[in-house]
């Protein structure tokens, strides 16, 4: 049986497309190809510019997130070890995920490792089933300087009537070879149009509402404030990252 096998050469003319394939003879193997990273990527691209032209509710469908993950999986199976090193700076906003966007805020992460993965799950399946209009979730993104990493996402409830913009800020404790090691800080709704709006004081109102130190609070259980993002593939433009619940995110930089 033959085996055929693309190799793939960085910073050459010759990622833009397929190289000509080198032929292997392997007893057992049966015929595969791998693909370029450059061309797995496009696929994804294009796969995920086509899933944002539906509606929300179809975006994210047991049809549409196997065929995401599959195409994400073809893309870091091609990648090497220098294609997964994380992020350090700059801002990204979420394109796609495979689960609730609320979820790309690392506080869900260690949540999760506060209370466990049952009880977790048991509060993530009421929240996730609250339908639109009385919950939308809006833009998701992440911003990476001086050593932190803030998370903002919009959430808008009743209608639109109270739209906030829940944001986790985050200590980089590491960036690790594949992987980012953050700890909580604190957790914050701002910019709540639902106290904006209240006459005269609104605005100095939201910005004066403190900060709940969610890293404090997490840190009751030891370490529960530490998590740990993977990173399944990095370039100049595009990011996709990985939480310790396994949920994957498709991040483009602003």
């Amino acid at each position: 049986m033959v085996t055929l096998v693309l190799l793939s050469f960085h910073h050459t003319p010759l990622i833009d497309g397929f190289l000509p394939p080198l032929l292997l003879s392997s007893p057992s193997t049966p015929l595969q190809m791998v693909r370029a990273p450059a061309d797995a990527l496009a696929d994804l691209r294009s796969l995920i510019a086509d899933v944002r032209t539906t509606s929300v509710d179809n975006q994210n469908d047991g049809a549409t997130k196997e065929t995401v993950l599959k195409a994400i999986g073809r893309l870091t199976s091609s990648a090497s070890t220098s294609d997964r090193s994380p992020p350090q700076e700059g801002t990204f906003t979420c394109l796609w995920g495979s689960t609730d966007l609320t979820r790309t805020s690392p506080f869900f992460a260690a949540y999760r490792r506060f209370v466990g993965d049952e009880a977790a799950d048991a509060t993530f399946m009421i929240t996730d089933r609250i339908p639109a209009p009385l919950k939308i979730v809006g833009e998701a993104k992440q911003t990476f300087s001086d050593g932190e990493m803030t998370s903002e996402v919009v959430v808008e409830t009743m209608a639109g009537f109270a739209r906030r913009v829940m944001t986790t800020r985050s200590a980089v404790e590491a960036f690790e070879e594949t992987a980012t090691r953050l700890r909580v800080i604190s957790t914050k709704p701002e910019e709540a149009t639902a106290v904006k709006s209240i006459p005269f004081i609104g605005e100095e109102l939201d910005k004066a509402l403190p900060r709940f130190p969610s890293g404090k609070f997490l840190e009751l259980q030891d370490g529960g404030s530490t998590v740990v993002v993977d990173t399944l593939y990095c370039d100049n433009e595009i990011w996709v990252s990985q939480t310790e619940a396994g949920e994957r995110f498709v991040w483009e930089r602003k």
